[in-house]
């Protein structure tokens, strides 16, 4: 069924207002008020997408990093986790796994360790960067403003 996806819904909410609606506001304060909010529908359409996306990359990544961390690690973090949630965020295990260093900071000063946490550091900067690039401005923001 098309429109079914939230993204995809709210494309067809700003087609509709883009050329059924806006024609046919008159007043210059009128369609002032309905560019803006075309836009920024517009850019909420992308940003759902793009965080669907956002959340199933970090998933692989946090899976990815865990599967780096030195055994130690891994089985200290298990311990640390809390009560099973219905839908545990994407980083809990990672968020456990800081955790247990925390608890155990003999851990810390072990080479496997501390290669490991550089590597997470790397890694979290880069999707910090990704989800940075969530504010940047969609197409018709970009086109409104020129």
């Amino acid at each position: 069924m098309r429109g079914s996806e939230p993204g995809e819904l709210l494309k067809i909410v700003v087609s509709l207002l883009e050329d059924q609606v806006l024609p046919a506001v008159e007043s210059r304060a009128g369609r002032s008020t309905l560019l803006l909010s075309v836009g920024i529908l517009d850019n909420l359409a992308e940003r759902v997408e793009e965080r669907r996306d956002l959340v199933e990359r970090e998933r692989v990544v946090v899976d990815r990093l865990m599967a780096a961390a030195p055994e130690r690690v891994r089985s200290l973090s298990e311990t640390q986790r809390a009560a099973p949630q219905e839908r545990p965020a994407p980083a809990a295990p990672l968020i456990a796994a800081f955790r247990a260093l925390v608890a155990d900071p003999d851990l810390l000063h072990d080479p496997k360790t501390e290669e490991w946490l550089r590597t997470c550091h790397e890694t979290l900067k880069e999707r910090t960067r990704e989800e940075v690039a969530l504010l940047e401005p969609t197409r018709y923001l970009r086109s409104q403003s020129q």
